[in-house]
């Protein structure tokens, strides 16, 4: 499992984070981007990260509610 981290800085990519993605991409693995904003949609997000050159599916992307929801349907609390 490889952890990358920080992808972009207010809504700006990291120098090089497009390529690398792309890079890891291209060998096989699939990539998960996870978010700390517990106010943005899902297909928001999406676009974000199309607008930065991150081409990606909405079911790669997680954000807090949708983790919170899960847990507790896990839990069936």
């Amino acid at each position: 499992m490889l952890y990358l981290g920080v992808i972009w800085t207010q809504y700006k990519p990291i120098p090089g984070a497009p390529e690398c993605i792309d890079s890891i991409k291209r060998l096989g693995k699939r990539v998960h981007y996870v978010s700390n904003n517990s106010t943005i949609q899902i297909e928001n997000l999406k676009q974000i990260l199309d607008s930065i050159g991150i081409k990606t599916d909405v079911e790669d992307i997680i954000i807090p509610i949708i983790a919170i929801i899960d847990y507790l349907k896990k839990d069936k609390i």
